[in-house]
Formats: C-alpha cells, sequence, structure tokens
C-alpha cells in the first residue's frame, strides 16, 4: 500500500519527494494548481493542507501547570506556520470565506501527558477567534482545524478531501475505497480482462476496480442474494460506462460455474468472523481458488 501511495502521488501530482512518517501518513509538496489532479487521487483516504509541523523535541518546554502549557502551545499555533498558503489551498477546494471554525485535537504519548485534547481544542480554539476574527461554532462551521501533538510532532492542518465521504453516498457502504483502490492495484487489470470476485459482499472491490481500470470486464458472485442486491443497488450509483461493466450473479465459491482458464484474474475481500463460521467451515474455499490461479494475471 505504501510503496502504492508513493506511486500514483508521484505521477499525479509530479511530486519529487514523498516522505512516509509512521503506518499510514505521507508529507509532501505539490503545486494545488491545476486543481483537478487532486480529486483524481486513489490511494489516500484524506487530504490536509499543513499550516505547522514540529519537531515534539524541538517544542518550548511545557509548564507544568495544564491550562498553562495548554494556552502556550495554543499560541504557538495560531502566531507561527502557514496559515495564509494553506487557507489559499482549503479555498482552491470550493470553499469560500471562513467566518465560523472549530478545532478538534487529538494528543497522545508521554511528553505532554499532563495537556488534554480538549483543553487544547478549547485554547487554540480562543487563540484563533482572537487572530483571525473567526467565530468558534462547534456545529455549523466552515472551517475544521485539525491539531495533533503526540511524542513525535506537533501538527496544525485543515482537512481538505476525504474519499469516505464520496463511499457514503453508497447505499451500502463497505470495503474501504483507499483499501480496494489498492487491492485492485496489485492486479492492474488490461481491457478486455475478466475480473472474477468469488465472494463479492456488497460489490466494493469491483465497484472501485471498474471506475479506475475500464475496458475490463468485472464477475461477482456471492451465495448470499441480500449481498447481492446491495452490490446492484450500488453499481447503479456509477456511471453508465463503468456500471455496464459489472455482472453479479449466485454462487457458492465452492462450486463456481466458470470454465478452466476463463478468468484472467481474481480478486477477493475474504469474509471472516463469526457471520462466516469457523476456519475448518472454510478450509475447502481457498482449494478450489487455487484451480483458477494459474490463470490470473495478478
Amino acid at each position: 500500500m505504501h510503496r502504492f501511495v508513493q506511486e500514483e502521488l508521484q505521477a499525479t501530482l509530479d511530486v519529487e519527494h514523498v516522505e512516509r512518517f509512521g503506518q499510514a501518513r505521507f508529507f509532501f509538496s505539490a503545486s494545488i494548481h491545476p486543481i483537478e489532479r487532486f480529486f483524481r487521487l486513489r490511494s489516500p483516504e484524506k487530504l490536509y493542507a499543513v499550516v505547522l509541523r514540529q519537531n515534539a523535541l524541538e517544542l518550548p518546554p511545557w509548564p507544568d501547570e495544564r491550562e498553562a502549557a495548554e494556552e502556550q502551545l495554543a499560541r504557538q499555533v495560531a502566531s507561527r506556520g502557514a496559515w495564509t498558503d494553506a487557507l489559499r489551498a482549503w479555498q482552491r477546494f470550493g470553499r469560500e470565506g471562513v467566518q465560523s471554525f472549530r478545532v478538534t485535537a487529538k494528543r497522545a504519548g508521554k511528553l505532554a501527558a499532563h495537556l488534554s485534547s480538549n483543553g487544547i481544542a478549547e485554547f487554540v480554539g480562543e487563540a484563533l477567534a482572537e487572530a483571525m476574527g473567526w467565530t468558534v461554532d462547534l456545529h455549523d462551521y466552515d472551517l475544521e482545524v485539525m491539531i495533533h501533538l503526540n511524542d513525535e510532532h506537533l501538527i496544525a492542518c485543515l482537512p481538505l478531501l476525504e474519499r469516505s465521504c464520496q463511499q457514503a453516498q453508497l447505499p451500502f457502504p463497505g470495503l474501504s475505497q483507499p483499501v480496494a483502490w489498492a487491492m485492485a492495484r496489485t492486479v492492474e487489470p488490461s481491457p478486455g480482462d475478466l475480473v472474477l470476485d468469488p465472494m463479492c459482499g456488497s460489490g466494493i472491490l469491483l465497484l472501485e476496480a471498474a471506475q479506475c481500470w475500464p475496458g475490463a470486464f468485472y464477475l461477482g458472485l456471492d451465495d448470499d442474494p441480500k449481498q447481492l442486491e446491495r452490490s446492484r443497488k450500488n453499481s447503479a450509483v456509477l456511471e453508465a460506462a463503468p456500471c455496464a461493466s459489472l455482472s453479479f450473479g449466485r454462487s457458492d465459491a465452492r462450486r463456481l460455474p466458470l470454465k478452466s482458464s476463463s478468468v484472467d484474474a481474481v480478486l477477493c475481500d475474504l469474509p471472516f468472523g463469526k457471520q462466516y463460521g469457523s476456519e475448518e467451515g472454510w478450509a475447502p474455499r481457498p482449494t478450489r481458488l487455487r484451480t483458477l490461479h494459474p490463470f490470473s494475471s495478478g
């Protein structure tokens, strides 16, 4: 997944350097123009404009008194950082000027253990209201300011895009779209390929692949009629072209109604949990699926 994120950022945004931090955060610099490039990204689940990023070890010592420490942090966030550039980027994503805002803070680690997330949010809110002239509104807000403080860094950032908002438009959400994209990316279907999901569930994996790799054909099978109905309703939300490449049908994954060498690739997010039985109950299924593996392009 990390390699896919880096490759997509470099190919789509012409990013020269991508810095990976932890398991799921990537920092990079890119021109905001043309803005349409950012909406073509598939791998990031969330995209932020960074206002301030500072190494936690370079921060001034925190006062022992909690409120004094939270006030010191708030002054630093409000008075330092690239607020002008970050706000300009935020507006380029279809927003108008800021009248109201709220602050969401998350604190973790030992270096500032006596600070609280709520206290940080409150003091940063007061400092920004004074510095920017904005009004704090926790419910009906124009802008959300995110603060992250842990043993590695202090970050202030503004949310720009969230892919889960796109999935929320589906009647039956399922596997997160960035994960579905990454799984399909391992196959990277070619035009004319037949891609099979033998346990398709609500169809998210094939829906994502059909949108990103047009020209291939996608077949989703499931033994549960309710899941198939969800797949069909989800696919109805898509535009005509990717929807036309999708087909769904009922079948048991242990007895696939397909000829040998008829499938080019197999994609599957295997179900798990008590609802689907024990590992012993699933044992025959991977054996049956392996008969397709020699003909897979994955």
